[in-house]
């Protein structure tokens, strides 16, 4: 009886070396499959060096906002009956008999504040609208300003603000992979925003950011 000739040492080396390249690809997925779920963390990476951050919020909270010279594309708000506040072209608004009011005013230039549910402004502009009926005048620019005159909401498309650094409750969407952040009392820092923001019971922004800081994540140019 014959004895079954045993393999050759080559074919025992293809053997070993197929059966080590099919183990390192099935750690290599197990990695990957890992570490897919982890863009929170390995995004602040990929976001580094890659110019303006996008960035959109909703926070619980509004912080107050102060500019002493600024010029903006638009503002629109709606404020109560009482904007007695409110001065065009040095004389009072008159609303009465309204419940509320909106105002857009078109190309501003001057100072503008937010606090405690009350705006301020002083300033000029091209063109104001009152319940969407236009102010005329014969002068170029309209004057404009209110001193601490209530609102409901506020929208502003091109506001740019040097830091907001509060403490607030809410989430954001971070970079190109709209990461997902949550914050529960916690303090939030971002610098440099450009964009759009809406102001009510609620604050809301959507632009971009030069860096944006929280306890838990950090991401910059």
């Amino acid at each position: 009886m014959h004895e079954q000739p045993s393999e050759d040492k080559g074919e025992r080396m293809r053997k070993k070396a197929f059966y080590t390249i099919a183990i390192v690809a099935i750690i290599a997925i197990l990695l990957y499959s890992l570490t897919s779920n982890l863009d929170i963390i390995s995004s602040p990476v990929t976001e580094k060096n890659v110019g303006d951050i996008s960035v959109s919020a909703k926070f619980d909270s509004v912080p107050n906002l102060k500019f002493q010279k600024t010029i903006l594309q638009e503002i629109k708000f709606t404020t109560t009956k009482d904007a007695s506040s409110i001065n065009v072209q040095n004389s009072a608004l008159d609303v009465s008999g309204l419940e509320s009011v909106e105002i857009i005013i078109q190309n501003y230039k001057g100072a503008l504040s937010t606090q405690d549910g009350r705006i301020s402004f002083k300033g000029t502009a091209d063109n104001i609208y009152v319940n969407n009926v236009g102010m005329k005048t014969q002068e170029k620019q309209l004057t404009i300003s209110a001193d601490s005159a209530e609102y409901k909401n506020i929208e502003i498309p091109d506001l740019n603000i040097e830091t907001i650094d509060y403490t607030t409750t809410g989430s954001l969407h971070v970079g190109a992979k709209q990461v997902p952040l949550t914050l529960q009392d916690e303090r939030v820092i971002i610098k440099s925003y450009a964009g759009r923001v809406k102001i009510g019971e609620k604050f809301e922004i959507e632009g971009t950011a030069d860096s944006i800081t929280t306890p838990d994540f950090k991401v910059a140019k």
